[in-house]
């Protein structure tokens, strides 16, 4: 059974304004992690993006010459990623709807995948797919080891919507379920990253718990102005840390059996 804290009603407010306003504000995906997803696939593969958010992902693949479908349930972020660019085939849609392209090389879900119902989407994944193709589970890929880190989550468990949250593995909890046969693990070597304060805490606005709207403009800014005093004992200016991203290749299954 999935944790609470990935209910349906926590992953809805990413349909938020405010966190679609922020989005940018995130850490972009470095280069090897296109590298590592885009290895092993044949030219002009097709390849389906599910929570897609505003493009992050399936932006760089089709301008690497990949058919590529996205989708996402919040319509803010898909008009938002089709102002970026007419090259991706967008979709609004939940994935658990969503009639699923067929004979895909590659399914991606970059950080969007504990928001799905697993019994209902893992299925339409393995059915969409080719016989060599792959799921791809990104994980990772937020700015850490940087100093400060663990006043600043301190007070980003105690502001947080989100209050049912306690530490998982993505991975262990499908696998464990029976919706997921890793086959192949690619982990990024750590990226340097530095970014401003007030980016920093703007893109904190862009993750689950932290949508403006819920959290209420006041207490939104007391988390801000206190995140703001921790990291100016540090630098004055901004963030530095690192980036580690991983991605999880392997076989959607049906749940239970494994199969």
């Amino acid at each position: 059974m999935k944790p609470a804290h990935l209910a349906r009603y926590y992953g809805d407010q990413f349909q938020d304004q405010s966190i679609v306003d922020r989005y940018h504000k995130r850490p972009a995906y470095d280069e090897c992690v296109f590298d590592a997803l885009t290895a092993q696939l044949p030219a002009h593969a097709r390849i389906l993006d599910v929570g897609c958010g505003t493009g992050e992902i399936a932006i760089p693949l089709a301008e690497r010459g990949y058919v590529v479908t996205a989708v996402d349930p919040s319509a803010a972020m898909i008009e938002k990623a089709a102002q970026k660019s007419q090259q991706v085939e967008w979709h609004q849609a939940y994935a658990e709807a969503f009639h699923l392209p067929e004979d895909l090389s590659l399914i991606v879900t970059a950080n969007s995948l504990h928001w799905m119902d697993w019994p209902v989407v893992f299925p339409k994944f393995k059915q969409a797919l080719r016989a060599d193709g792959m799921l791809a589970v990104i994980t990772g890929g937020e700015l850490s080891d940087y100093a400060g880190q663990a006043e600043v989550m301190a007070l980003v468990k105690a502001y947080s919507t989100n209050q049912d949250f306690t530490p998982f593995s993505l991975i262990e909890l499908i696998e464990q379920g029976g919706f997921f046969k890793t086959e192949r693990v690619v982990s990024t070597d750590p990226v340097p990253y530095r970014q401003s304060i007030a980016d920093f805490v703007e893109s904190i606005h862009a993750r689950n718990g932290f949508s403006i709207e819920r959290m209420g403009i006041d207490k939104a800014r007391e988390f801000d102005a206190k995140v703001t005093a921790v990291l100016q004992q540090y630098d004055p200016f901004q963030v530095n840390g690192v980036l580690v991203t991983t991605v999880n290749f392997g076989r959607p299954c049906d749940g239970e059996r494994g199969e």
